[in-house]
């Protein structure tokens, strides 16, 4: 199984309505968390994006949330 504790939670999130980005360095676990997702009729999108550098989550973090239109949670 790919994934971990992100994945869990995005799948958790997703069951309860939300749309979800999962947000991973590797793009083939990423989009197989979206797929399970979506499998189980969640909304999500695959995010590519490496948590090890602060730079790229603060850019990324920026572009995403300006577009949302609810709460959201980053973890």
């Amino acid at each position: 199984m790919i994934g971990g504790i992100g994945a869990s939670i995005a799948e958790l999130f997703a069951q309860a309505g939300a749309h979800v980005y999962v947000a991973d360095r590797d793009q083939a676990g990423g989009q197989e968390a979206v797929a399970r997702i979506r499998a189980n009729r969640g909304s999500a999108e695959y995010l590519p994006l490496d948590v090890g550098k602060p730079e790229e989550c603060d850019l990324r973090s920026e572009e995403h949330t300006s577009e949302l239109q609810s709460p959201y949670v980053i973890s």
